[in-house]
This record gives structure tokens, sequence and C-alpha cells, in this order.
């Protein structure tokens, strides 16, 4: 049986119910494999020992919905020989380019960095024409750094000058 360690960021969110449903209820169902789950990773460090704990616990692979330092949870999977695959989100292209052929380096799962900008761009020029002037940004970005909850601001005076210096 495969063993697969998934690392958790928020083990409380709407994402990462939804994949566990998933890979408890039909992968797991369907295929010989087994998944083990951290609790909520609140730090890089707390990344790096959950990978060191599961590699000393036999899984054969990572998959991760947490990102306080990818790099580092790469870095980490390669030296203990444990497969690695981003599971929500994108390695930046710099980063993707350094890591791709790492060996066990599987992949990641998201759209791009470019085309989430340019749905966000669209989605901003879309609601301008509808005359929306004021929107609600939610997030919770992670790395921490990046971090913010709920603001209100101006669509014209923040969002449309953005989307048009990106032009």
């Amino acid at each position: 049986k495969a063993k697969i360690g998934v690392l958790v960021a928020d083990v409380s969110g709407e994402e990462a119910q939804g994949f566990r449903s998933y890979y408890e209820n039909y992968i797991a169902g369907n295929y010989d494999v087994e998944f083990n789950y951290t609790d909520a990773l609140q730090s890089a460090e707390d990344e790096k020992t959950a990978i060191e704990k599961f590699a000393s616990q036999g899984c054969q692979a990572i998959i991760s919905f947490s990102s306080n330092d990818r790099v580092q949870q790469i870095e980490t999977c390669e030296k203990y020989g444990v497969y690695y695959a981003v599971a929500s989100g994108v390695l930046d292209d710099a980063q993707y380019e350094t890591y791709k052929t790492y060996e066990y380096f599987a992949g990641q799962v998201g759209p791009g960095n470019d085309t989430e900008f340019e749905a966000g761009k669209d989605m901003g020029a879309y609601y301008k024409e509808q005359g929306v002037s004021k929107v609600a940004i939610y997030g919770a970005f992670i790395p921490t750094q990046c971090m913010f909850t709920v603001l209100l601001v101006s669509l014209t005076d923040w969002v449309a000058p953005m989307a048009e210096k990106a032009i």
C-alpha cells in the first residue's frame, strides 16, 4: 500500500476538507493508497518537521496544501527521497525553472500566476463596466507575509489603476 503525507495549513478550510474527502472517499477506496494528514501547519519549520516525520513513517510522497516555504519543502523531500507535489497554488516562474528537473518533484496543480493575474484583471474590468465602485477582497494568502483578511477598496481608486498599469 502506498503511503502519502498531506501537508495542510488550514485544516478547517473548505479546500482542505474537500480534498480530504476526495482522497479518503474516492482515491483510497479505489486505489491501494493510505493518506496521513498534518494538523494545521503555521510555519516553514512545522512543514519541514512534518515532511521528516512522514518520511520516517514510510510515506513515499507528499502532497502540499501549505506554502510557508515551498522551496524548503521541495529540498527536504529531495533529501529524503520522497515525491512532492504542490496541490494548491503554484511555484513562481523562477522556482519552477529551478525545481522542475528535481528527481522527486512531481509537479503542481494550478492555472499559473499569469493566468490568475489575467483573471483578476478581467474581473476588475468587468465590474468596472458594470458600474461597481466598491468591492470586497477576501484572501488568506500564504506565505504569511502576504496575509490579509477583508479590505474594502474603491475599484476606481485602486484596482482599475493597477490593471491599467499592467496593460
